[in-house]
Formats: C-alpha cells, sequence, structure tokens
C-alpha cells in the first residue's frame, strides 16, 4: 500500500480489527488484555468489512466529495443518527489535508473509514453508559438509601471517565462486545452469535464495585 495507491481492502481489515477483534470469534479490549468469545462474531464483523470495502473500492483516485457521498451512504445502512455526525467528523480530518494540496487516496480512504468507527464508538460508548446504569442501579437500590443511590449516581459517569482515563481493559472491552452486539442486530444476524453471559454479568459487576468503591 502507497499513498497514491491504497489497497482498500488492506485498509478497511485494518482499521475494522484493531483493538476490536481476532479472528475467528474473540473480542477484545483496546490493549489486547482480556480476550472474550463470541461465537459467529466473524460472521457479524465480515458482513461490516465487507460492506465498506464494496462502498470504498471504486472510490481511490475520486474527489473528496465522492468520500463523504460514501460514508453518508454507509452510515445511515448503520442507522447512524444525526447522520451529521459523520460529515463533521470527516470534514475535520480531511479540511487542513484538501487546504494544503495533501489529500491523498489513502488519506481520503482512512479518513473515511476512521470517521465511521469513530462516530461508531460514541454511539457505542452511550450504550454502554445506559447499560452499566442499570447494573448500577440493581446494585445501589440494596446498599443505599434513596439519598445515597443518588449521590452515587451522581458519581457514575466520573467513574467510568477515571476508568476510560486509567485504560480499564474490561470497560473497553465491555463497549467492544456492546459494539459487536449492536452491529449484529444491525445486520439481522443477531441469532447466529453466543457467548458466556454470566462472564459478561462478572465483567459488568466488577466495573461497578470499583466505581462504588472508588478503586480506580
Amino acid at each position: 500500500m502507497t499513498l497514491q495507491n491504497p489497497d482498500p481492502k488492506e485498509v478497511v481489515d485494518q482499521l475494522v480489527l484493531q483493538q476490536f477483534f481476532i479472528p475467528p470469534n474473540i473480542i477484545t479490549d483496546r490493549t489486547y488484555t482480556i480476550k472474550f468469545q463470541i461465537e459467529g462474531s466473524e460472521m457479524v464483523v465480515e458482513t461490516l468489512t465487507d460492506l465498506l470495502y464494496e462502498r470504498v473500492n471504486s472510490l481511490v483516485g475520486t474527489e473528496p466529495d465522492k468520500y463523504l457521498d460514501a460514508l453518508l451512504k454507509i452510515g445511515k445502512k448503520l442507522s447512524i443518527n444525526p447522520i451529521e455526525q459523520l460529515e463533521e467528523r470527516f470534514e475535520d480530518k480531511i479540511g487542513s489535508f484538501i487546504k494544503e494540496g495533501l489529500a491523498t487516496p489513502t488519506i481520503l480512504l482512512i479518513a473515511t473509514i476512521s470517521s465511521l468507527l469513530e462516530v461508531l464508538d460514541y454511539n457505542h460508548h452511550q450504550m454502554l453508559l445506559k447499560e452499566l446504569s442499570a447494573v448500577y442501579y440493581h446494585q445501589c437500590i440494596s446498599r443505599f438509601s434513596t439519598e445515597e443511590y443518588e449521590e452515587q449516581c451522581d458519581n457514575l459517569d466520573a467513574g467510568i471517565r477515571r476508568l476510560s482515563e486509567a485504560a480499564e481493559a474490561k470497560l473497553s472491552l465491555l463497549q467492544n462486545i456492546i459494539k459487536l452486539k449492536s452491529l449484529a442486530s444491525i445486520f439481522d444476524l443477531t441469532d447466529y452469535i453466543s457467548y458466556d453471559k454470566r462472564q459478561l454479568q462478572n465483567f459488568q459487576n466488577e466495573i461497578i464495585q470499583k466505581i462504588i468503591n472508588g478503586t480506580y
């Protein structure tokens, strides 16, 4: 792969799989510390990479607007809302390159795929917050008074932020599991994946206990 002649398949596979997936069926955290097996996950990931490759394969050598059009079409397919998130992210990435005449095919291709993945990551992080909030509620409600519980809820977002800053492996693993499950739902593949639900609950409980106990 070169700056002028990128291999779209190579770019797509590298960006999608990094800090997320190990073939054939392993979801990992961003530091590759923990591995969580989800049977059928390879089918989900391949569906995503095939979709991206199909949409970007013919773009090399075209204008930036063509990349943006493809990005928005992919975003709609993946139910990203509001879709404007993608356009803003893409323009932030390539604006200076275009002004300086440095928007090579490789830069445009990487900007397209990474813009999509970053917006997906943000959306999946919001889903993670909701999921952990539900677990947090069930753990706190039996241990604290109403007043104490409300105070603990105020600590949830701050606790997750501190764990993120500390590169907590289980937290990023949970977000990647949500990512896989969300994509499986979008591609109508949920019935084809399976995993150890008890182990997943243990990961969630460990994160919540760290927040409650303030052990960052």
